[in-house]
């Protein structure tokens, strides 16, 4: 039986697990027409080769963890139906979905399928373990077991062995020595801020509550390309949740200010086969106190920048 050792990272990730933290990921992806968990599970059947970390579970011996073949794998247990949905119900599944810790004994990872929603439509929320995939490999996965290649996309991959990229190289000296010349700017400006009072500081527990909101991505990139300044989706993304948050905090009567944000960052390559975990993240200040859409638009983009 192969043995994979975990990461260093995703061994972390898996120890950050508890009984008020999860450490999946939750997506939901809505598509038109109906479909039943029979149908997903035939159309994974024929692409789980491409992503043979689905297959595998963590090996309960004793000792660091490591990734081992899962003997009794079955789609019909990571791949469930729920039957019909309105958009209260969709909300709910997804609720659950983020509080329900995934099984450890089988691949930490489960697809359920609603449908039909209304107008006809289907979602699938597919939860995955962070310890198996961030962000971008994730939605590679997703790219391979899921949607159709269009022109000049490679096709999926039937089968062979997972590939894991190697560490990309040091920085050159002359960018270390330029980031080093900023590090004492930086770490006052990150760690040297006292926190301001917040409603926000509450103990964390396991419930979860889930909101959506819609926006065409043609819109997001128009708005950041008519910035004075050239902002990108994610500041506009950025703005909108600011903007949110202050509303929250003016209808509880609190000062909007002093509200960080942990932004996720990618450290993926161009063109480098997928791994499990490759991010990073960075801090930013939310600019919540002004009432300018577009004041707060730049400010953002000043921030990421």
């Amino acid at each position: 039986m192969t043995r994979e050792p975990l990461s260093a990272e995703d061994a972390r990730i898996l120890a950050l697990e508890s009984s008020t933290v999860r450490g999946h990921a939750c997506k939901v992806i809505v598509i038109g027409g109906e479909r039943r968990a029979e149908q997903v599970r035939a159309h994974l059947e024929r692409r789980l080769g491409a992503v043979p970390r689905l297959t595998r579970r963590l090996d309960p011996a004793p000792g660091p963890p490591a990734w081992i073949d899962d003997p009794g794998f079955s789609l019909e247990r990571h791949v469930i139906d729920r039957g019909a949905l309105d958009d209260v119900g969709l909300h709910r599944l997804v609720c659950t979905a983020m509080e329900t810790p995934l099984d450890r004994g089988h691949p930490l990872w489960a697809m359920e399928v609603a449908s039909p929603l209304p107008g006809g439509r289907t979602a699938i929320v597919w939860r995955i373990h962070h310890a198996v995939a961030d962000g971008a490999t994730a939605m590679q996965m997703a790219r391979e077991l899921l949607l159709e290649a269009t022109a000049g996309e490679r096709p999926a991959q039937s089968s062979g062995p997972a590939q894991r990229s190697p560490r990309p190289p040091p920085p050159a000296p002359a960018s270390a020595l330029r980031s080093s010349a900023r590090l004492p700017r930086t770490l006052p400006r990150e760690l040297g801020r006292h926190a301001v009072p917040s409603p926000l500081d509450r103990p964390v527990g396991p419930r979860r509550e889930v909101a959506f909101v819609d926006a065409p991505l043609e819109e997001l990139r128009r708005i950041g390309h008519a910035a004075p300044e050239r902002a990108t989706v994610n500041d506009v993304a950025l703005s909108a949740v600011s903007a949110g948050l202050r509303a929250w905090l003016d209808q509880l009567g609190a000062r909007p200010e002093g509200l960080r944000a942990k932004v996720p960052v990618s450290l993926h390559q161009p063109g480098e086969p997928a791994t499990a975990n490759r991010d990073s993240f960075m801090v930013v200040d939310l600019p919540l106190e002004p009432d300018d859409p577009l004041a707060r638009l730049a400010a953002v983009a000043k921030e990421t920048r």
